[in-house]
Formats: C-alpha cells, sequence, structure tokens
C-alpha cells in the first residue's frame, strides 16, 4: 500500500464510530470523503481514486490484497509465507505476486478471519523459497 492509500486508510479508521455496527457503504463515503479531499491538495486520477477506494475498503473489510487475487479467475491457487511473500498458480506456474500486507499483524488477521469463517486448513510448514 502506497503512503497516500495509507494516510487514506488511517484517517477512515479514526473516523469511523465503533459504538455501532458501521455499514460498508458509510464505510466507503468515508473513503469517498477523504480521498475528495486530498484531491483538493493534488490532483488524483479516476482510475488512481478508484484504485484507492478499492484497497482501502479491502484493507478494512474484506481480505484485504487478497481480495483482488480471489477475483482472477486465472489463479488456482494462493500461496502466502509473510505479509511480503505472497506466490500464486496461473497458468500451472507459480510466481511471486507484487501485493503485499501492510504488517504481519494484518496477515494474522486475515488468516484469523479465513480460519474462522471456513474449514480450511492454515499450513506454516511448507514454504516457498523464491
Amino acid at each position: 500500500m502506497d503512503n497516500l492509500e495509507e494516510e487514506i486508510r488511517i484517517e477512515v479508521m479514526n473516523q469511523i464510530d465503533l459504538s455501532y455496527d458501521v455499514t460498508d457503504e458509510e464505510i466507503l463515503q468515508i473513503i469517498k470523503n477523504s480521498i475528495i479531499n486530498h484531491s483538493k491538495i493534488k490532483p488524483i486520477s479516476l482510475l488512481e481514486r478508484q484504485k484507492i477506494e478499492s484497497h482501502v475498503f479491502n484493507s478494512l473489510r474484506k481480505l484485504d490484497v487478497l481480495e483482488d487475487l480471489l477475483a482472477d479467475e486465472e489463479i488456482t491457487e494462493i500461496m502466502i509465507n509473510g505479509p511480503d511473500r505472497i506466490f500464486i498458480e496461473k497458468s500451472g506456474q507459480v510466481i511471486r505476486s507484487n501485493e503485499r500486507f501492510s504488517s504481519e499483524e494484518k496477515l494474522n488477521d486475515i488468516i484469523q478471519n479465513i480460519v474462522a469463517s471456513t474449514n480450511k486448513i492454515v499450513n506454516e510448514e511448507r514454504k516457498i523459497n523464491r
């Protein structure tokens, strides 16, 4: 996540009222408002705005950097060896992804979310060294 995305993510987290269950729509609106405020200081293209909105939302409400990988129908497997060591299998080849989690803690949060909602196994023993 680049500096602007991280800055917006932190702003949004600080604005979310945790005293009630915030809806996805409310979070998206806070993200959009933050992007608009930043674009008043430095212009942000529509494509970049959409990318920031998607990345920030996914980092707060979904599976963070895994969302785009999961949406890619050509990817048959995702292997994670650490916050910045994500590998994918695509077209029968294992390649290193450019995606990365912001921290080890964020990765652990995502792992716990996955394990809590599915009956999948988290394998920390088999690491890919590339």
